[in-house]
Formats: C-alpha cells, structure tokens, sequence
C-alpha cells in the first residue's frame, strides 16, 4: 500500500521524535556517567558520553531538517541516525557483556576508597553522599571504639544528631546495587534510542519524499502554465 506523503504530518513527526531524541540523549549521558564514573572506568564514562552527544547531534540534524524544510538534510539525518543506531547498538551488546565486570569494578572501587580513608580521613566523603551509606560494610566501621563518632558524610544533611539521619547501609552493598539497577536502565536507555532514531529515520525518508512531490507538483504547474 502506497503511504501518502503529507508534508506536514512528517515534518511534525520528525520535529516530535527529535525533541524525544534529546530528552534520551540527557538520560544516556547522565546514567551512563553515574554507572560507569561508579564503577571507575574514565574511559567507559567518556565512551558513553560521546555517544550521548552523538545523539544529540541526531536530534539538533533532525530539528534542523524539520524547520528548514530541507531535503538534503533529511538524507544527512538518515546517515548521521543510523550511525548512532549503529554505535548505540555496539556499545550495548559490549556493556551488556560487561556488567558483571562493571559491578566487580565497584566493589574493588569502593574497597580501595575505604582503604584510603583509613589513612585519609573524608576520603569516603563522596562515595558516602553520593550513594546515600555509611563505611564499607556498615557505619561500625567507624565505631571501633567507644570514643569514635561517624564522619558528617554518613548523614543526611550532614546532620549525625539524630539516628533516622544516619545512613545504615554499608558502601559497598549501596554501590554495587546501585551500580546494577542503572545499569538496567542505561540498557533501557539505549535501547528507547535507537527505537526512536529508527523512526525517525522513518520520519525523515518520507519528509523527504514529501518534499520532493511538492517540487514536482510545483514545477508541472509551471509547465501547465
């Protein structure tokens, strides 16, 4: 069946799926450097990074196409979405294949800040605050003795006066949680974008078929006239 080529339903369609497109690439790149800066892999964090701002080069070509109305764009959104599609899909396969990797990575992190911290004290400052725990295992590891008391990082607000402030989990059970369900949702991530720059290469290949009929169109009335 012969699809209709309305312009303007494609060019809205593109419009639409591009915003879409860069709301994911916000979430791709935030996820994945939570995940992959957690798990201590610089080169992960900036692989995933590059990836996010491939896509938001993908949504930027795509608005572009859509408000210039131009049909060599559409073809270049065509090139550049399924290039992302491409490095998307490889980055997941490899990750995917990875994770055990990636959460063993976190553990040995965290067990080496700890290690620091024994000597530097704050070292576990960020860990602490940024996965919400307290010590390796538990806040007890601060409290070996009785004249010990918890670092203002193992509390919300920075406030140990009270209890419930205190967080009760130790690091290295926090980080590798946390580490493990992002990871699932960077897979899901990645996974909406291609699924959205697939249609949107969609959208392009028959805003640029659109395109081209209203030229046709407008060149017959000319020979008519």
């Amino acid at each position: 069946m012969k699809m209709s080529f309305s312009t303007d339903i494609w060019k809205y369609a593109l419009l639409v799926l591009s915003i879409l497109i860069s709301l994911n690439a916000v979430g791709i790149i935030s996820i994945g450097v939570l995940v992959l800066g957690g798990a201590g892999t610089a080169t992960g964090a900036y692989i995933i990074t590059l990836i996010g701002f491939l896509v938001f080069g993908v949504a930027g070509v795509g608005c572009f196409t859509a408000m210039r109305e131009s049909h060599i764009l559409s073809i270049t959104f065509l090139g550049v979405a399924g290039l992302s599609i491409f490095c998307e899909t490889v980055f997941m396969i490899a990750f995917a294949a990875m994770k055990k990797d990636f959460i063993e990575m976190t553990g040995e992190r965290v067990a080496k800040v700890w290690e620091q911290e024994l000597i530097k004290p704050d070292s576990m400052f960020g860990v602490q605050m940024q996965y919400q725990c307290c010590g390796k295992d538990s806040p007890q590891d601060y409290l070996q003795d009785d004249d010990d008391v918890l670092p203002p990082s193992c509390c919300r607000l920075q406030d140990c006066t009270h209890d419930y402030n205190i967080f009760t989990k130790g690091c290295l059970t926090s980080a590798v949680k946390f580490v493990d369900d992002h990871s699932d949702y960077l897979i899901l991530c990645l996974v909406a974008g291609v699924a959205l720059e697939a249609l949107g290469i969609t959208a392009s290949y028959y805003f640029g078929k659109s395109l081209e009929n209203r030229v046709q169109k407008n060149d017959q009335i000319i020979i008519n006239e």
